[in-house]
């Protein structure tokens, strides 16, 4: 609905709640290693929910390393349950663009909705972040959205 109104930030609606549980319904049984999410609420739900479906029934764990502080309070110590978890890493260069000061507000109706250099930055966080983990054999799932997803399919 806030998409609609060109209101961004927002967490997923009704609809968008139980397209991500179908989603994760469709993909039970792909192996997960480590999930990518766009800092944004709603792609960090879609990859929550989508997980809930899922047949190993790991633990998404969002990893916080934005400073030494946040590092040490989330660290998991256990092995068992860093063996039950999967990392969540977010970034900022999943965003389908760069709000800055147009977080939560209407965005100026001269702003194309497609106008953003996301693309870039998800494609240089593709080469440098998810790559190394889909050559060394791990199972990568990436929630994001459509400019985003759209730069890394087209790479």
């Amino acid at each position: 609905m806030w998409n609609e109104k060109n209101l961004f930030t927002v967490p997923l609606t009704k609809k968008g709640v139980e397209e991500a549980i179908q989603a994760g319904k469709r993909i039970s049984y792909i192996p997960v290693d480590i999930i990518f999410t766009s800092v944004l609420i709603r792609a960090k739900m879609t990859a929550m929910l989508s997980m809930t479906q899922h047949h190993h029934k790991k633990v998404p764990v969002i990893i916080h390393n934005e400073n030494e502080q946040a590092t040490a309070w989330t660290r998991i110590y256990s092995e068992k349950t860093i063996s039950q978890s999967i990392p969540v890493i977010t970034a900022w260069q999943l965003n389908e663009r760069m709000y800055g000061d147009l977080t939560s507000r209407k965005l100026l109706k001269d702003m194309g909705r497609r106008k953003c250099t996301s693309g870039v930055a998800a494609l240089i966080f593709l080469l440098q972040r998810i790559e190394p983990h889909l050559k060394s054999g791990r199972h990568v799932m990436v929630a994001a959205h459509g400019n985003s997803l759209r730069s890394i399919i087209m790479s």
